[in-house]
């Protein structure tokens, strides 16, 4: 995509441009940085230039944490105009939709739709519609939510539904009467309807194939509101009524609504404030992909729906996908060859510290280099298929593509379980074979013990994170759940002990502890853990965990290298203390937080491609 201005260029006094952002049917957008260092938003006027100034000099003094900031408008010596903006770092809602293709948890339809809402209002108290509501120009940048494109915003007047020549709006968000021109506050509030459908549903109310075909839909059909919770479908209804004049007449009294229908779908009533869920992975993107993606798109407005080819915009009226091979996951390979420079340091201190044969250590190595790497090749071999959204129609994901929550869980917990199993083999394995004197001779009972325990672990984690993540619910303290969750694994393991007859190696030292009893009871027992240290063990070693930002179907990578490392020191540092053998508690908290990680689902596929398709 060719812009008018290269990088450097300086059309504005004070102002350096570093890159084109976007073009659109309104003009061109750049990122730049003022004299002083302050990153802004350059866009320059190409079309329709008089309606454009029109609305943003009605907006240039407006002041809401809600609404994106206009700072200024510029001349060059061209005759230009250039309108000074804020720049957002914010993901869009846009983003957030496009991350959860079943609609959002209703925490996180409250927090959006409240600032969104409060934002509006603000306009039409002041006399101004916005006209172009729509996702796309919905952000949230560190929790605030803020609404772009108020340069498209008109004064109401005294006769605010006078008509005007030019309808302005995106389609699948448009108000039917805009279709005659007819502009008044009520359009906003039913785009918001819209939106709020979208956001619980993933879906919109409208979809055709050409732009006339959903505005026919706009004016004749009714919306079928039965995929929303039945306490908002009143609500949803009186904002979707075709006749501007029985829809609800204030943006408040329309959020409020919404709100206390949620809080009673949930059972919440209000009074609980969940935790923000973590942002999608656009927002985490790098600097050089973020600032193509961070400014509001303006250019959406006026075009048509082309199903038949693709459409590497951003910008709001379609939503299908399709799954392309990948290329595979790079969330793995820039880690893995991170860990390169350590494992070089660890061998160069570890080979003069135990004076072994460089033989023995090479054999080593091999084992350790065969373990990481079927550690890696599962990492790729689990990561989906990324997701390519197409233009044309309403779905975010067709049906037939949609896994129900039991086939994702029970999928999930297969994968789990047999990696769990896997990975502590392999671990047992690769540890006596690098040096024997670690593990002694583990009899097979305890390798089923080893085995079997892990898998229930990652069982437990799997099945609470994704019930959890289903209906957005968030716990005030997380760790106590996953704590209490510790506690039962330890109370099966050791049971599983029992039946089992497994005994662990004389260790001596690997087995003491540091604490002999807790209260009246003790830890171990001839080198053998108790009842009471396995509760404690999985407890401690479960609970001190982020699971939630661990197993997040939205987090940045699906296997964290980092967090297995800090898993295993933190086994040994409580097994130092309660009993587990030092060298197993290892190996439980290493290969349960690996397994539970890659086989939790996982979707940043789909957001890193909906993030790299848009314009740079």
């Amino acid at each position: 995509m060719k812009f008018t201005y290269s990088s450097d260029a300086k059309p504005v006094d004070g102002y350096t441009i570093r890159r084109g952002i976007h073009r659109g049917g309104f003009g061109e957008v750049y990122y730049a940085v003022s004299d002083a260092g302050k990153e802004v938003a350059l866009k320059l006027l190409t079309h329709d230039r008089e309606t454009e100034l029109r609305g943003i000099r009605q907006c240039l003094n407006l002041k809401h944490p809600n609404l994106l900031t206009i700072y200024d408008v510029k001349t060059d010596d061209d005759g230009d105009h250039w309108v000074v903006m804020e720049y957002v770092q914010g993901a869009s809602l846009d983003d957030v939709l496009a991350a959860y293709p079943q609609g959002l948890p209703f925490h996180e339809v409250r927090d959006w739709l409240a600032g969104i809402c409060a934002g509006v209002d603000y306009l039409h108290d002041r006399g101004i519609v916005h006209r172009d509501l729509k996702p796309a120009n919905v952000y949230r940048e560190n929790g605030v939510v803020k609404i772009g494109d108020v340069g498209l915003s008109k004064q109401m007047g005294g006769d605010h539904r006078r008509q005007h020549t030019e309808s302005v709006g995106t389609v699948y968000y448009m108000a039917p009467e805009v279709a005659q021109g007819r502009y008044g506050p009520e359009v906003d509030i039913y785009s918001l309807g819209v939106m709020t459908y979208e956001m619980l549903t993933g879906r919109l109310p409208f979809d055709g194939e050409t732009a006339a075909e959903i505005l026919m839909k706009h004016l004749t059909e009714t919306p079928d509101l039965s995929p929303v919770p039945a306490e908002v479908r009143p609500v949803l209804a009186q904002a979707l009524e075709k006749d501007p004049s029985k829809r609800t007449a204030k943006v408040r009294d329309f959020a409020e609504a919404v709100l206390r229908a949620l809080d009673t779908a949930s059972g919440q009533q209000g009074s609980a404030q969940p935790d923000r869920a973590p942002l999608p992975e656009s927002a985490f993107l790098p600097r050089t992909q973020r600032e193509t993606t961070r400014v509001h798109d303006t250019s959406r407005r006026n075009e048509g729906v082309s199903p038949e080819r693709p459409s590497s915009s951003h910008s709001g009226p379609s939503r299908k996908t399709f799954t392309q091979p990948p290329p595979r996951p790079t969330a793995v390979g820039p880690v893995w060859r991170g860990w390169l420079p350590w494992l070089a340091l660890l061998v160069a201190l570890w080979v003069p510290w135990t004076g072994k044969s460089w033989n023995a250590i090479g054999e080593s190595l091999a084992v350790m280099g065969v373990w990481w790497g079927l550690l890696y090749a599962v990492a790729w071999w689990c990561t989906p298929a990324r997701s390519v959204r197409l233009t044309g129609g309403a779905s975010r994901l067709p049906d037939s593509a949609e896994s129900t929550f039991a086939e994702q869980l029970s999928g999930s917990l297969v994968l789990g379980t047999t990696l769990a199993a896997a990975l502590t083999l392999a671990c047992l394995w690769g540890m006596n074979w690098f040096d024997a004197n670690w593990l002694g001779k583990p009899s097979p009972s305890v390798v089923g013990l080893m085995a079997l325990t892990s898998a229930l672990s990652t069982a437990a984690l799997l099945s609470v994170g994704q019930t959890l993540n289903r209906g957005g619910a968030r716990f005030a303290h997380p760790s106590s759940l996953t704590a209490a969750i510790g506690a039962g694994v330890g109370t099966a393991a050791y049971a599983l002990d029992e039946f089992l007859w497994a005994e662990f190696p004389d260790l001596k030292e690997a087995s003491s502890s540091v604490f002999q009893h807790l209260g009246a009871q003790p830890l171990w027992n001839d080198f053998q853990p108790t009842l009471v240290a396995y509760m404690v063990f999985f407890a401690a070693t479960l609970g001190l965990q982020n699971w939630r930002k661990l197993l997040d179907p939205y987090r940045l990578q699906r296997l964290r290298f980092w967090s297995i490392a800090y898993s295993g020191i933190w086994g040994w540092l409580v097994s130092l203390c309660f009993g587990v053998p030092r060298p197993y508690a290892v190996v439980w908290a290493v290969t349960i937080t690996a397994a539970a990680q890659l086989a939790a689902p996982w979707r940043a596929g789909g957001k890193l491609a909906n993030a790299g398709a848009r314009p740079a």
